[in-house]
C-alpha cells in the first residue's frame, strides 16, 4: 500500500518541477506563425539537351576548343 502512494507522490513532485515547452517548438504547430518563405525551383532547371547531331569536321571542332592566341 505504501509503494503506490510513494510512487504517486514522486510523480507529482517531479511533475511540479517541469517547465513549459519552449515557445519555438510550440509555434511550429501554429499555421499563423511567421516563417521563412519557401522558394522552389524546377527539377530540370539548368539541364542541357544531349540529342544526337550530325558529325562535324574535326578541324573545325579542334579550332573551336583550342586556346585563343
Amino acid at each position: 500500500m505504501l509503494k503506490p502512494v510513494l510512487a504517486t507522490a514522486a510523480a507529482l513532485g517531479l511533475a511540479a518541477c517541469a517547465t513549459n515547452p519552449p515557445t519555438h517548438l510550440v509555434r511550429a504547430a501554429d499555421p499563423a506563425a511567421p516563417s521563412a518563405r519557401i522558394v522552389t525551383t524546377a527539377v530540370d532547371a539548368g539541364t542541357v539537351s544531349y540529342r544526337p547531331v550530325q558529325p562535324l569536321d574535326w578541324g573545325d571542332v579542334n579550332r573551336r576548343v583550342a586556346p585563343r592566341r
